[in-house]
């Protein structure tokens, strides 16, 4: 009786661990409350050892975007470790589809998880990892239910918190830490009898409550965009006539102002301003759109900076000519002052208002060219990026008469829909396998000593998983592929892989520079450090099945952006100048057969260069998008074993040729949209990690 109190203790453990990353029923378990209402738990099945076995994990890899995340290190130190496994039985002598029922509850381990350390033990007792030699682990005292003949086996890879990477600590249950380790929503719905209640999810980044927050808060920065072009700014001079003084005002907003300098009077308007009307407002003013525009925090607060240093900064396009809108008189700004008004200080004061403007919303320290500019409003100051989501989910537009946060489908090419954004998956490994039966031989003296040879085997240095099911399917050892009495040990035939596929990016560009959109075009200098890739952002992400295929229905975009080195720096930039870029790592799900998907690669333009893209300008320190399509038809490999652009176990190896930045958006579009315009070619080929010794990185 004492056993069975151990026993019930085990599995209230691991039920409860169950709870937390697999909701399912705690009243179908293999073991069955004493119906008497006791606390003694009466076990149905039989007490086996069980056994596993791991793909080629000696040259398997370790976390995501990171080496140690997405498992790419290439030494057994890389395994991360399995923090929880599951084991679901079923009678059906096949590979289990996702109509069978299954024959009860997910078994009761000795232990929930497994050690990432390697060793020559896998025995149960204490946490142990993999057996060096073969990549197996061996459970003692599972209880089996009789009958049983196949297994879905699920485990999720172990993760550190908290975790320090470039000076950044990560913390469990944060929007960081799931951007660094993924994230997926397992489920076992109710009453789950069918393979096919078990699904996985993408989890979205952001809520309907979330989405209309961030949206509320582009639509301030909108408004405080419209306050500045569109205040009545006054400036006063004063001017002589005879032996009298007289005074006048001139005031108008900065819209009518600007399109005044470029139609009317171009005299008193400095080319600084034309230039960022025409960036802003796309000549605009009267009635007509302006360029769309990221409205993330950052990028206005750095085109609010970079417009203060030019409107703060001399400007000799200015006309020096005097002011004297009437030729009999004489004008100044001060008639305490004999200077004579002239264009260029009418402009400068005029400009000085604007600026006054900008200090009313931002606080502006330093001078000259080394201006920092931070916004009043904390909340708006790094949002979507403090939300979890890309810079360039949130736009804003001048619509003839104001600035307003762009919705989605409001524009010609329509933004991606926030709530399509996703972290990664997290590292999941699973396996749809029979199982072998080993027996009790007549000549072994115990079942006790019966399973301590059977242990035996996995300990032997020059046993590999094959040899170690020989053991279970030949001689007199083999019971066969059913669990029933007399069993002794059990083994899962197949090994378990990854549930989840990976992308591996590598960056190619053969030009010093890049054309942009302008006419003329500029040259923009690339062959530096100036663009660095931030995220990268795939789509064709769906709900996916018990055994990691795609489900039809909503499609989710991963929004991976930690494609960065081990020690947090940046792997690739747009450059091509030779050795600078690595590639990057992001573990993905299956995409549907066939069909192409749409990648998009995110940049931070750290040059001095306001170039013209796609949908408008992209000025210094703001965030851009390039965008190609992995077509699935243009893939190596064999097609008969290669069915999705990613498929789970598979490197996707994908090569990004940037020849240009015409086509580079400031916003996310729709990645679903097919009038996209693609800026990248794409080289495609996939790794198979399985059956040979090719890591899924």
């Amino acid at each position: 009786m004492k056993a069975a109190r151990k026993y019930q203790i085990l599995l209230a453990v691991f039920s409860a661990i169950l709870a937390v990353a697999v909701a399912c029923s705690k009243n179908s378990i293999v073991e069955e409350q004493n119906p008497q209402g006791g606390d003694e738990v009466e076990p149905k099945g039989l007490p086996v050892s069980l056994a596993f076995g791991m793909k080629d994990v000696n040259y398997s890899p370790a976390t995501k975007t990171l080496e140690d995340v997405a498992q790419v290190a290439g030494t057994p130190a890389s395994f991360r470790g399995m923090s929880d496994i599951w084991f679901l039985p079923f009678e059906v002598q096949r590979e289990i589809h996702a109509d069978d029922s299954r024959m009860g509850d997910y078994l009761a381990l000795p232990y929930a998880g497994i050690d990432k350390t390697f060793g020559d033990d896998a025995s149960s007792g204490t946490f142990h990892g993999l057996v060096n030699s073969n990549n197996s682990h061996y459970y003692k005292n599972v209880y089996i239910p009789s009958g049983a003949a196949s297994f879905l086996v699920y485990g999720k890879a172990a993760e550190t918190s908290p975790i320090t990477i470039g000076g950044i600590t990560y913390t469990q249950g944060t929007q960081q830490y799931k951007h660094l380790y993924g994230s997926l929503i397992a489920e076992d719905a109710a009453p789950q009898t069918k393979a096919s209640d078990i699904t996985f999810s993408p989890e979205a980044i952001a809520d309907a409550t979330a989405k209309a927050a961030i949206v509320s808060k582009a639509q301030r920065l909108a408004n405080y965009m419209t306050t500045l072009f569109t205040t009545s700014y006054s400036v006063n001079y004063q001017y002589r006539t005879g032996s009298g003084w007289g005074a006048q005002t001139v005031t108008a907003n900065v819209s009518k102002t600007w399109m005044q300098a470029v139609s009317e009077n171009p005299d008193w308007c400095s080319q600084t301003m034309k230039d960022w009307y025409n960036t802003l407002l796309n000549g605009g003013g009267s009635g007509t759109q302006g360029n769309i525009y990221s409205g993330s925090g950052t990028s206005i607060t750095n085109l609010l900076t970079r417009l203060y240093i030019a409107l703060s900064a001399e400007d000799n396009t200015v006309s020096n000519n005097y002011w004297n809108p009437n030729s009999s008189y004489n004008c100044y700004l001060d008639y305490s002052n004999s200077t004579r008004l002239t264009y260029r200080n009418f402009s400068k004061s005029y400009r000085d208002k604007i600026l006054d403007q900008i200090k009313s919303f931002a606080n502006v320290t330093g001078t000259g060219n080394n201006i920092t500019l931070t916004l009043k409003d904390a909340d708006l100051s790094d949002f979507p990026v403090s939300d979890g989501l890309p810079e360039g989910c949130v736009a804003i537009q001048w619509d003839g008469a104001k600035f307003t946060a762009v919705s989605e489908g409001s524009y010609d090419i329509h933004l991606a829909p926030m709530d399509r954004f996703c972290y990664p998956p997290s590292l999941w490994y699973f396996v749809n396998s029979q199982i072998s039966v080993a027996k009790k031989l007549g000549s072994e003296p115990s079942e006790v000593e019966a399973e301590r040879n059977v242990a035996a085997y996995y300990k032997n240095t020059s046993a590999t998983w094959t040899s170690i099911l020989n053991q279970y399917n030949t001689g007199e050892r083999r019971l066969g592929p059913v669990v029933k009495k007399g069993a002794v040990s059990v083994a899962v035939n197949d090994p378990m892989q990854y549930g989840v596929a990976l992308l591996k990016l590598n960056l190619n560009t053969t030009a010093a520079t890049l054309d942009d959109a302008s006419s003329p075009a500029i040259n923009v200098n690339v062959n530096n450090s100036n663009f660095p890739m931030t995220a990268v952002i795939v789509a064709g992400q769906h709900k996916q099945s018990f055994d990691f295929s795609p489900l039809t229905g909503n499609e989710f975009y991963v929004y991976d952006n930690m494609p960065l080195s081990s020690t947090g720096g940046t792997r690739s930039w747009i450059t091509s100048l030779a050795n600078t870029n690595n590639p990057s790592y992001t573990l993905l799900l299956q995409s549907l057969q066939a069909e192409d998907v749409i990648i998009c690669v995110e940049f931070q333009n750290n040059s001095t260069t306001t170039f013209k893209g796609e949908t408008g300008y992209i000025v210094p320190g703001s965030k851009f998008y390039m965008l190609g399509t992995i077509v699935y038809n243009d893939g190596t490999g064999d097609k008969n074993l290669v069915k999705s652009v990613f498929q789970q176990d598979y490197v996707t190896e994908v090569t990004l040729s940037i020849n240009s930045l015409k086509h580079a958006f400031n916003c996310i579009p729709d990645l679903q949209d097919p009038q996209l315009e693609v800026g990248v070619e794409i080289n495609v080929d996939w790794l198979l990690a399985t059956p040979t010794n090719v890591p899924l990185y």
